[in-house]
C-alpha cells in the first residue's frame, strides 16, 4: 500500500466515525429530551392534583422538584373565571340575525388553575421559565364545590379562610349576577377557558 492509500483509508475511517458519533449523540439527546418532557408533564399532574387535595400542604415554589436525578421547577397561578350569556334577541338583533351577548362578571364559584413545570437550572435548563426550556402547562377549571374525594372537603375546611371560601362558592352557586343567566348553546353555562397543554419546546 502507497502512503496515499493510509491517508484515504484513515480519513474515510475517521469520517465514518464522525458521522457515527454525531448520530448517536443526537439520539441520545433526543431521549433525553423526551424523558424530561414526560417529566415535567407527570410533575405537572401531580401538582394539581396536590391542589385539589390539600393546597395548603403543596411545597414551596421556590424548592425545586427531584424527578430521578434531575430537578425540575414549577408555578401555579389561580385566575378568575369570566362568563358570556346570550340573551334573547330584540329588534335590533331579530333584524341581524345575531343573538344580543352580554357579559358577566367572573363567577368566586369557579376559577381557572394552571401549573407549569421546566427544567432546573441545576439540570441544564433554567431558573424561569423560558423560550427553548423543555417545559409542561397545564389548565383545569375548578368547581369549588366539586371535590374529589371527602378528603379534600375536609382539608378545604381545615385550611386558613377555607369556611369563608366555601361559603362564598354555595352563595354564588345560588345567585345570579347582574340579574341575568349566564348560558351557552342549549342553555348550559359558557365559561372561556385554555385547553390543555403540554408546552415542550
Amino acid at each position: 500500500m502507497t502512503l496515499l492509500e493510509v491517508v484515504l483509508a484513515i480519513a474515510t475511517v475517521a469520517l465514518l466515525s464522525s458521522t457515527v458519533l454525531g448520530a448517536v449523540t443526537y439520539m441520545h439527546q433526543v431521549e433525553l429530551r423526551q424523558t424530561h418532557q414526560l417529566a415535567t408533564a407527570e410533575l405537572a399532574n401531580r401538582m394539581m392534583l396536590q391542589y385539589l387535595d390539600d393546597k395548603a400542604a403543596m411545597p414551596s415554589s421556590i424548592t425545586p422538584l427531584e424527578y430521578g436525578a434531575h430537578r425540575y421547577r414549577w408555578s401555579l397561578s389561580e385566575s378568575p373565571v369570566g362568563f358570556e350569556a346570550v340573551m334573547a334577541q330584540d329588534a335590533a338583533a331579530q333584524t341581524s340575525g345575531r343573538p344580543t351577548r352580554t357579559t358577566i362578571p367572573p363567577e368566586r364559584r369557579y376559577k381557572l388553575v394552571s401549573v407549569k413545570v421546566w427544567l432546573s437550572e441545576e439540570s441544564g435548563g433554567s431558573l424561569q421559565s423560558e423560550e427553548g426550556v423543555v417545559q409542561s402547562q397545564i389548565y383545569r377549571l375548578i368547581d369549588l364545590l366539586a371535590f374529589r374525594n371527602p378528603d379534600s372537603a375536609e382539608n378545604l375546611l381545615r385550611q386558613p379562610g377555607g369556611m369563608q371560601q366555601l361559603l362564598e362558592a354555595i352563595g354564588a352557586a345560588g345567585s345570579v349576577p347582574d340579574g341575568s343567566q349566564g348560558t351557552g348553546r342549549g342553555g348550559q353555562p359558557s365559561g372561556r377557558a385554555p385547553s390543555s397543554t403540554g408546552g415542550g419546546r
